[in-house]
């Protein structure tokens, strides 16, 4: 079976003919044809073999045209061809392109659509989700008001009432974690662990009141100690106080008694020596100017002899106002003077302020 339609190029080479002298003899009529739907020209296998049959033309013309006219209207009619398919192929792409907008515009409106639609689905369900939460945190607090106020009647009955602010804030803090641990929201549940938590705290309270007893007992001892120190004051008791307060501070309340004892001896045992040194350079201060003061109530009564040496080698009087007024002056230089002078030393520095004071 013979093919039903040719391509223009397969139907030139049939004829021997060119490509645009095919397309004329289509226009012309001498061949039958058609366009594809991509604007293709194909040729009838027909008709092309009835123009094979007569020499290839379908009926001879009257006056054969000039080779050179000849050529100028195939090439006229092939350049009206190229820009009628031309034409036809930018008219197809500008159809595509509209189709392929439309339908990008198709699928970016049922994009923004389905946007749209999810997003009011999730703003339902974040909204539901919302008043679940409000829901349940309602519940809770309702619960936790309830859990609350039985723990505070608990606490009534069950606290002394002598317990301060800070104690009591401590014991709340305990409840509220043990309650927590144990994951117990129901308040008659929580009835079992609040008495369990505040037995505990009394006991705890108990051990913290003996232990503090026990310390201040200690505190006390060493402050004491310090007073009953001849020379001690106020300042170096308060000095022994903080001392023992700073060592027990260190110190477990678990060790025996008479370890913190020792240890806070040994630490006071610093201020103990301080007072002793003090009282010490003060017995020797006290012993220098009794001495000192020896040695000038020793001189001073070496006034009245010197002064009688005096009368009786040169016939001298002096009267009694004289003589205490000599002292009184004796004693003021030696007060500035006295050093270590030895014995024949004071006597003559005596003797020098005495004559001064007769020159005079």
């Amino acid at each position: 079976m013979s093919i039903e339609s040719l391509s223009v190029a397969e139907a030139s080479h049939k004829l021997g003919v060119s490509i645009p002298t095919v397309k004329a003899m289509y226009r012309r009529g001498e061949l039958d044809g058609f366009l594809t739907p991509g604007r293709h020209l194909r040729i009838s296998a027909e008709s092309l073999e009835s123009v094979r049959a007569h020499g290839g033309r379908s009926r001879p013309p009257a006056v054969p045209p000039s080779t050179t006219l000849q050529a100028r209207r195939e090439r006229i009619e092939f350049l009206n061809l190229e820009g009628e398919e031309l034409r036809a192929r930018r008219e197809l792409d500008r159809l595509r392109a509209e189709g392929a907008a439309e339908e990008e515009d198709r699928a970016s409106q049922e994009h923004a659509e389905d946007l749209e639609r999810e997003q009011r689905l999730e703003n339902a369900r974040a909204e539901r989700l919302r008043q679940e939460r409000l829901q349940q945190d309602a519940t809770t607090e309702h619960r936790r008001a309830a859990l609350r106020e039985q723990v505070q009647l608990t606490l009534s009955v069950t606290v002394p009432v002598e317990l301060s602010a800070a104690k009591q804030r401590e014991l709340s803090d305990q409840l509220e974690a043990e309650l927590r641990r144990a994951n117990v929201e129901d308040p008659e549940l929580a009835i079992p662990i609040i008495k369990a938590v505040c037995e505990r705290f009394r006991v705890s309270l108990l051990s913290e009141k003996r232990d503090q007893g026990r310390r201040e007992r200690i505190v006390d001892s060493a402050r004491r100690e310090i007073a009953t120190m001849c020379g001690s004051t106020e300042s170096d008791e308060a000095e022994a106080v903080a001392t023992a307060h700073a060592v027990l501070s260190s110190l477990s309340s678990e060790i025996p008694e008479t370890e913190m004892r020792c240890a806070v001896k040994a630490a006071v045992a610093q201020v103990r020596n301080k007072v002793e040194q003090r009282e010490a350079e003060k017995r020797v201060e006290i012993q220098r100017r009794r001495q000192r003061q020896e040695t000038i109530d020793s001189a001073v009564r070496e006034v009245e002899p010197y002064l009688e040496r005096l009368k009786r080698a040169g016939g001298i009087e002096f009267d009694l106002s004289f003589v205490n007024q000599l002292k009184d002056v004796l004693r003021a230089r030696l007060g500035a003077e006295l050093t270590n002078q030895n014995t024949a030393e004071l006597r003559r520095l005596v003797h020098e302020i005495i004559d001064s004071e007769i020159d005079q």
